[in-house]
């Protein structure tokens, strides 16, 4: 060491240097590592309608970026894709994923969702109700077709003549 020191203090080039290397390294590692991680995130309807049913996707999986600290504290029941339900149609909808609908911290940007778009069903209560109705009674017709027992032959015939 002492040996180190005394090269350095006769050669002020070399000092110099390694003041300006020793600053630029510790410059370079002090900074906060950018990493990305992927998240799911849950995908929720607002302004819904109580006579719609919406059928979609629960989650969405999207890859953040930001520092490590940012992306660890990060509470995913916070995040979610946010789809405004008045513009959805009656039946299927094809959504593009928006990155707007998706509300991040400022130090956290969004690389990438998976998938791109989603599907969308929305049905309207009548019909769920007219279909709900239909099957109890095809349920009905076929319980009391099966509950009726089986006759012999000359209880069936008994009952023909």
């Amino acid at each position: 060491m002492a040996r180190i020191a005394n090269i350095l203090s006769k050669n002020h080039t070399l000092l110099v240097t390694a003041v300006i290397l020793g600053s630029c390294y510790w410059y370079w590692y002090s900074q906060p590592l950018h990493t990305q991680a992927w998240f799911s995130i849950p995908i929720s309807f607002h302004s819904e309608s109580a006579d719609v049913h919406i059928h979609a996707p629960e989650h969405l999986y999207v890859l953040l970026a930001g520092t490590r600290r940012a992306l660890e504290q990060i509470h995913t029941e916070h995040i979610a894709l946010h789809i405004d339900a008045r513009t959805l149609t009656s039946g299927s909808n094809i959504i593009a994923i928006d990155t707007s609908a998706i509300f991040l911290p400022e130090q956290i940007k969004l690389i990438e969702c998976n998938p791109h778009t989603i599907t969308i069903e929305t049905v309207s209560q009548d019909v769920t109700e007219q279909a709900l109705i239909a099957t109890n009674v095809s349920k009905e017709s076929s319980c009391s077709i099966a509950s009726l027992e089986p006759m012999e032959s000359e209880q069936l015939s008994e009952k023909i003549l």
